[in-house]
This record gives structure tokens, C-alpha cells and sequence, in this order.
């Protein structure tokens, strides 16, 4: 994940997910930002307020779009697809 903020200049942070933990009805995820060389430990804190928000960045067509994708590589499709395409232009 890149994350960007006006506090950073021009930098970005790669923020890398470690955890999800749950206290009550608040949810945080732990990770590591970098930003150059430096490393910042990072905790995000979900409330209930947030899910309006989240299910609107879930749900957005981009991020479904970057899913499918996601999904289709991990399981093996796109080389399947690949394999068919080779092969419709082969016949």
C-alpha cells in the first residue's frame, strides 16, 4: 500500500500490512511504513464510523476491478486465458 501526505513532501510511505486486531468494536491494523530508509511503525484505528466509508471504497468499480485480477492470478486463470488466446491464433 502507498500512502502519501502533505506532512511527507513529495515522499511516499510503503505501508506494509502485519496485523488485524480487535478491541471492543474498534479494529487496528499494524504495520511498517518506509519512506527512504527510514521505518515507522503504523497503527490504523477503524471505528464503526469508518464502515460507511470502507464499503464505499469496497465496493468502488476499480478496486472490484483490481480484485478480479488478483483473484483470476492467484488461482491460475490469466495463464489459462493465456493459453487459449495462443491457441485461437494458432486456428
Amino acid at each position: 500500500m502507498r500512502v502519501r501526505s502533505d506532512g511527507l513532501g513529495r515522499a511516499e510511505l510503503l505501508f506494509k500490512l502485519d496485523s488485524v486486531s480487535s478491541t471492543g468494536s474498534i479494529v487496528y491494523v499494524d504495520g511498517v511504513g518506509y519512506v527512504s530508509r527510514a521505518k515507522w511503525k503504523v497503527k490504523v484505528t477503524l471505528e464503526p464510523d469508518d464502515i460507511p466509508m470502507l464499503l464505499k471504497i469496497a465496493l468502488n468499480r476499480h478496486v472490484a476491478k483490481m480484485l478480479l485480477a488478483y483473484l483470476a492470478q492467484r488461482i491460475g486463470l490469466k495463464k489459462k486465458q493465456q493459453i487459449v488466446e495462443a491457441y485461437v491464433k494458432k486456428a
